[in-house]
């Protein structure tokens, strides 16, 4: 399998009625199709198989497996 880069990222909480920053990390294109923010400065990368097929993966995982990309 490939790597990926995945971030955590801030997105609006309807519920708090303000943003918030995420819990779980996810792909660059899905914090777009989240209309999110990328936290660039928590890029890590780990393997695509780890990835929901929405493109998160939670931090569990990422604090397990993942590894922080070069920046």
């Amino acid at each position: 399998m490939a790597d990926v880069t995945v971030f955590q990222f801030e997105f609006f909480d309807r519920s708090l009625r303000g943003f918030r920053r995420s819990d779980d990390y996810a792909t660059a294109e899905a914090i777009a199709k989240l209309e999110g923010i990328i936290l660039e400065d928590t890029a890590c990368i780990v393997d695509e198989s780890v990835l929901s097929p929405g493109g998160l993966v939670p931090r569990s995982v990422v604090e397990g497996v993942g590894r922080r990309a070069a920046g």
